[in-house]
């Protein structure tokens, strides 16, 4: 995680601190912080990568904020929507955190925003890119630090139609709210631009054998358009190649 961001973190705190953002939040002694990710399953790289970059950044500025201490509690998400929601009522009725940061899936994300704003609870959306956390239906007790899933996708779909000459794309992308907001954004400029969608693909999140998948593929697509998240975003462009279609149908992809 960059200084900017643990900057942006810092910020949401301090203006915790100084105005009445929970109440009878303690002026005194560490600030506790949870810190919520993947740990474990397939997007455990990503989790650690972002747990890591936290405690980096926290170190340089000597792990204090406005002069106090902090404490940072990590939870284990597991993926899981879920177990998101358990590691989060631990952190706030249990530890009795006075921030929360981190999250990375986008399905995550949607199942914790109401429970944010119940809990009234600084929250920082550091990777967590779903569309409506800061868009239809904003989190009031939270800010995002980094993009939207579909924003890539605006200026890609124009350029897959105008640029590549692209007419027709088949789209594969994993069946949950990230992969769905990365294809809408695509779609919607492409096909604005003249291009078609013939195919839709949704594979699970977590699938490693997506050999079913290929061989649905339509092969008199101009490109397959895929979003792959973690360990799937190595795997399934290996198992793209080996089946052959590398050569036949150009893979394009939504920056993950």
């Amino acid at each position: 995680m960059s200084t900017k961001r643990i900057a942006a973190i810092c910020g949401v705190l301090v203006l915790a601190l100084t105005v009445d953002v929970v109440p009878a939040w303690p002026q005194k002694g560490p600030i506790k912080l949870g810190f919520l990710t993947q740990m474990t399953g397939g997007g455990a790289a990503v989790g650690k990568d972002m747990s890591n970059g936290f405690m980096m950044s926290l170190e340089e500025i000597s792990n204090q904020i406005v002069g106090r201490k902090v404490e940072v509690i990590i939870e284990d998400t597991q993926g899981d929507p879920a177990q998101a929601l358990t590691r989060l009522r631990k952190l706030v009725e249990s530890d009795k955190v006075n921030a929360v940061a981190g999250i990375f899936l986008a399905n995550e994300g949607y199942a914790l925003a109401p429970k944010v704003d119940e809990y009234r609870i600084p929250t920082v959306w550091a990777v967590v890119s779903a569309d409506d956390l800061t868009q239809r239906k904003p989190t009031k007790y939270a800010v995002r630090t980094g993009w939207t899933s579909s924003q890539p996708n605006h200026p890609f779909g124009e350029y897959a139609a105008k640029t590549l000459g692209y007419k027709r794309v088949a789209t594969i992308a994993m069946d949950y709210a990230f992969g769905w907001e990365q294809v809408g954004g695509f779609q919607r400029t492409f096909e604005e631009a003249g291009g078609q969608i013939v195919q839709k693909l949704w594979p699970p999140l977590g699938t490693t054998d997506f050999g079913p998948f290929l061989a649905q593929i339509k092969r008199d697509a101009d490109a397959v358009f895929a979003v792959m998240v973690a360990a799937s975003s190595l795997r399934f462009p290996k198992q793209y190649q080996d089946a052959g279609l590398k050569a036949r149908l150009p893979l394009i992809g939504g920056g993950t």
